[in-house]
């Protein structure tokens, strides 16, 4: 079964809170992107919520992505290719927000890329280092020493990206399919292509049992 899809101690699922958070801050436009062999549970899924009264104010669709298996640049250049907005926001689905991290007035806007970041913690990957709005660099295993953690937040898995950035990432993919998505935004950093960060608070990064436990724990926080 994906994470995304394992039920949290208030009877949701991951996937399922997230569409919620999504569909509360106004995002209707939504494509889920998952391997051909685990469409059918996620249609079963969105099924779901599309009967409940806010699901039927959002469009949702699930892409059988073969590119999975290629690797994540990939797979989201394929799903980045099933949407004609200008400004899109890629939500990994196995992530506990404690708040809602996607209220539009909140988000910045005139980037090429906004990262949505929450506190360090040991052992989490992806750590985005900053200077000032800018983002520096993204680094999949923090490296030195401990008071580098006041330079920057772990990244939650959610990125805000204009049009120009998604032309850019389906260019990138037919150049380093293999690549870690990581690389992608390293590389718009590097070429000072306006990435920036937005602070969404504490969240959680679904892959044990305790993690899961550690959701029951942000709950009202």
């Amino acid at each position: 079964m994906p994470k995304s899809l394992l039920p949290l101690p208030t009877g949701e699922t991951l996937l399922s809170r997230l569409l919620f958070q999504l569909g509360q801050a106004g995002i209707c436009d939504i494509v889920i992107s998952t391997r051909p062999e685990l469409k059918l549970a996620f249609d079963c899924c969105v099924d779901t919520l599309l009967q409940s009264e806010m699901g039927k104010a959002m469009r949702i669709s699930v892409l059988s992505n073969s590119e999975h298996a290629v690797g994540p640049v990939p797979a989201l250049a394929r799903a980045v290719k099933e949407s004609t907005l200008k400004r899109s926001l890629l939500c990994l689905p196995d992530i506990y927000y404690a708040r809602n991290p996607f209220i539009s007035s909140l988000m910045p806007r005139g980037f090429a890329v906004s990262l949505l970041v929450g506190p360090v913690k040991d052992g989490r990957s992806g750590f985005v280092r900053v200077s000032g709005t800018r983002v520096v660099d993204v680094q999949y295993v923090l490296s030195g020493t401990a008071d580098r953690c006041q330079e920057g937040y772990n990244w939650t898995g959610a990125a805000i990206m204009n049009v120009d950035a998604l032309l850019e990432l389906i260019a990138f993919s037919n150049v380093a399919e293999d690549a870690p998505l990581d690389d992608f935004f390293n590389r718009l950093a590097i070429q000072s292509r306006s990435v920036t960060w937005f602070f969404c608070g504490p969240f959680v990064n679904v892959n044990s049992f305790e993690s899961l436990i550690e959701c029951a724990s942000l709950q009202g926080s």
